[in-house]
């Protein structure tokens, strides 16, 4: 990080059962009086209310808070005031949506969440098959969750669309997902 002229992570680990208010405390003594750009949370439900809400107290000034891609399913973080507009990514709800449509057309059914991992998997499979050597390497498609790409050394990357936390409890679209492997992205 220094490279880029960035100051590095402030890290603060805690037990699996320890007590957020304290993390949070911990947290805020390393950070300094300068205070942290943002905290990226790795809990859900109740724990990352808590943990936002010791947060919240604990930090001189406010700083972003970040969550997982569990978000999108987790009703129980739009409860907490102090996670109102924190971010996370998770699949671009268009293309999921029809994703969903023709999966249930075919069916009769609302599709498992792993259907669409499957479904990239077979669809990138059935590419290289098809083209083979002559595949461009790298080219993007439309994944069941959004755009998708074959990288070079055979892992898959995925454009997430950025949301956030909606006290109504439907996460909010910040930014659509990008296409892997585009600038920016």
């Amino acid at each position: 990080m220094p490279a880029l002229g960035l100051a590095a992570p402030v890290v603060v680990l805690h037990p699996r059962i320890g007590d957020s208010a304290a993390a949070a405390r911990d947290l805020a003594t390393q950070a300094g009086p300068e205070g942290l750009d943002a905290v990226l949370l790795g809990l859900g439900g109740e724990r990352a209310r808590a943990a936002a809400a010791a947060l919240a107290t604990a930090l001189p000034t406010p700083a972003r808070l970040l969550g997982t891609s569990l978000w999108a399913q987790d009703p129980v973080v739009a409860r907490e005031p102090a996670l109102a507009d924190a971010w996370f990514p998770g699949p671009d709800p268009a293309t999921r949506a029809g994703f969903d449509q023709r999966y249930q057309a075919a069916f009769g059914d609302r599709p498992p969440r792993l259907a669409g991992v499957a479904y990239d998997a077979a669809a990138l499979a059935s590419r290289a098959a098809r083209e083979g050597q002559d595949a461009p390497v790298g080219q993007p498609m439309l994944g069941a969750d959004g755009p998708i790409r074959l990288a070079p050394e055979g892992l898959a990357q995925h454009g997430l669309a950025l949301f956030a936390v909606d006290p109504s409890g439907e996460p909010r679209l910040v930014q659509p997902a990008p296409i892997p492997g585009s600038p920016g992205s």
